[in-house]
């Protein structure tokens, strides 16, 4: 194997420092002999920037790197090497520690095969950190500027492009075609048709402009269509020529409060949202309901949401797969079910089950600080060079994976809910009004369990015990 010695100077500092090709090269030579390495290879790049890692000699000595034919590799200087910290951190932990090549910088006495030497490249990583924070500040301030100054933060700027306007010239431009489907979107919505309905006749209509029925709900509350610019709950006022006028675009948005809160009132009449889980797919089931019936109540079911989703668009696309097995379970039939397996729990046996779990958890937290012990032990190792690097490997990678076995076991066995906060809910579940307190009922459940699967056929009820 060789020793590499690496030396790079640009055009620049050829005429205004001392980092000469010659100069570079007899110091890393002396040095060389003086560690007794030998079958020395030298990759120059002169009149090469270091502000990247695009340089014809650094590519040829990475690709010895990974070919296994490199045993050392020597630099005058740190900044030799590149002057992005990044990219020193990225060649040393990726490239040259990953292979098991020492990098040695003759100016800083740094050496990766020491402990000082890792110390160091973990200082690195933190320089490496402050200077992407930096970038990433820069870059902040640059769109903040743009949105004083009126100008879009969408295409070519990170947050993609709106429905009605194209990005020209770093401007938002009316785009007539998608303009008109944004205006016949907020006529239909104040008409009083709802998301999916807009959806599916727009898209018969004007096909092509957006992909989901979700989007209609962003669109509409978006001011960029009033000329104005959304940017982390903050408003800018934009240069851009708006599609809608003032006065429609608030009369959407006080009918999109006035129908959330009709149909937060209408969720109430299902105890199971967020618990109930489709059992095939593993997706919410919703609730929905049906037609009215003759004493002026309706029919309720639960429903898988990704099915429910994906059969409306089936309305749109007749070729559309719907995948999910699951069908409609009626509500009432799904809640009385439930409620009866919660009357049935046996509290004495709960506490037993309780007393179980604390024991195991102790266990567990015990096996867990026993293996960061050795973890521990084995990075001192390490640190004090009696094991190489892919020893500590394959004994950390041991290690690691017996935790998270662990820790794995320590969730799915994990109580989310305080144990006589459980058992007050269940002492008092006989006593709620499951008819005139549909609220108390409701919440109890989402104490008392966990989550519940259902099948076409069945259903499984998993409790916070």
């Amino acid at each position: 194997m060789k020793t590499a010695l690496y030396l790079r100077v640009s055009t620049q500092e050829q005429a205004t420092t001392g980092y000469s090709i010659t100069g570079q090269e007899e110091k890393l030579r002396a040095y060389a002999k003086a560690k007794g390495f030998g079958n020395i290879k030298v990759f120059t790049d002169a009149g090469y920037s270091g502000s990247n890692t695009k340089r014809p000699a650094l590519e040829l000595l990475i690709k010895e790197v990974e070919q296994g034919k490199i045993s050392n590799i020597l630099i005058y200087k740190l900044d030799r090497l590149s002057r992005s910290q990044k990219d020193t951190l990225y060649l040393i932990e990726e490239k040259f520690l990953k292979n098991d090549v020492p990098l040695i910088s003759l100016s800083e006495s740094f050496d990766t095969s020491t402990p000082f030497g890792r110390a160091m490249v973990g200082m690195l990583s933190v320089f490496a950190q402050l200077e992407r924070e930096n970038i990433k500040e820069r870059m902040i301030m640059g769109r903040e500027q743009r949105l004083k100054k009126g100008l879009w933060h969408g295409a070519g700027g990170g947050s993609g492009r709106v429905a009605g306007y194209d990005y020209k010239d770093g401007k938002l431009v009316i785009n007539e075609y998608e303009a008109l489907f944004v205006r016949r979107m907020f006529q239909l919505y104040v008409e009083g048709e709802g998301y999916f309905n807009i959806y599916k006749k727009l898209s018969k209509e004007m096909p092509g402009v957006i992909k989901e029925p979700s989007n209609i709900s962003k669109l509409l509350k978006n001011p960029v269509y009033i000329g104005m610019i959304d940017y982390n709950g903050e408003i800018y006022k934009g240069i851009h020529e708006p599609i809608i006028d003032e006065h429609t675009f608030n009369t959407v948005q006080k009918l999109r409060q006035t129908r959330t809160v009709n149909r937060d009132m209408s969720i109430t009449r299902y105890l199971l949202p967020k618990l109930l889980k489709c059992g095939y797919c593993g997706e919410n089931m919703i609730g929905k309901t049906g037609s009215k019936k003759k004493d002026g109540t309706y029919y309720t079911y639960y429903c898988c949401y990704s099915k429910e989703i994906k059969r409306r668009k089936k309305h749109v696309d007749s070729n559309f797969s719907l995948e999910c097995d699951s069908v409609y379970h009626t509500a009432q039939l799904v809640e009385d079910k439930v409620i009866n397996e919660v009357m049935n729990l046996d509290s004495t046996k709960i506490i037993r089950d309780y007393e179980t779990k604390d024991d195991d958890h102790i266990i567990y937290e015990k096996q867990i600080k026993d293996i960061d012990a050795k973890i521990e032990k084995l990075m001192n190792l390490y640190i004090d060079s009696n094991i190489d690097k892919k020893t500590l490997d394959v004994k950390y990678k041991k290690l690691e994976d017996e935790k998270h076995l662990i820790e794995k076991t320590m969730r799915d066995s994990k109580v989310d809910v305080n144990k006589e906060v459980v058992l007050k809910h269940l002492s008092n579940f006989k006593d709620i009004d499951w008819v005139d307190d549909r609220e108390a009922l409701k919440n109890s459940l989402h104490i008392l369990i966990k989550d519940i699967r259902i099948y076409n056929d069945s259903m499984k009820v998993n409790f916070n015990i």
